[in-house]
């Protein structure tokens, strides 16, 4: 049996696969969203009269690229963060049931546990905490000023 840092190798390979399934699904949305809004009209037009002004390429990043960037990448965290809480179907076929997700444990109480009680509590956390995570992540990143809550 092979191990690594104390753990048994399947074990570490299944959480792996799991990261690796949840990032590649979320990874693309994000990257898109985040084109979109460098590719707006006036970002041509900046990054050439950044270059004009001979900034150097990590400068044009960090003054020009990233600022204009931030809302897409804001967006597209949001918009992976939500549907990666509630994923169930994909850790349960990487890495099969020895590791749960929130997703994964919502979906036991109902169909293996028939613990609908509990199963409904548990899911009502996951809907108050992602919104709250949510609420927190557009105010602090003053997106939520249109929010009134």
């Amino acid at each position: 049996m092979i191990h690594f840092r104390g753990r048994d190798w399947e074990e570490v390979r299944a959480r792996g696969g799991k990261v690796i399934a949840l990032v590649d699904e979320g990874d693309r949305q994000l990257a898109k969203l985040a084109h979109a809004v460098i590719e707006m009209p006036p970002a041509p037009a900046l990054l050439e009269a950044a270059s004009d002004l001979y900034a150097r390429p990590l400068r044009t990043f960090l003054r020009v690229t990233l600022p204009l960037s931030l809302p897409g990448v804001i967006a597209g965290t949001i918009l992976v963060f939500i549907p990666t809480m509630g994923m169930f179907v994909v850790p349960d076929l990487m890495g099969g049931a020895r590791t749960a997700l929130v997703g994964n444990l919502v979906q036991r109480q109902f169909l293996a546990a028939r613990d609908w009680p509990f199963g409904a509590a548990a899911s009502m956390v996951l809907m108050i905490l992602t919104l709250a995570a949510t609420l927190l992540y557009t105010r602090v990143s003053g997106f939520g000023e249109e929010l009134v809550v």
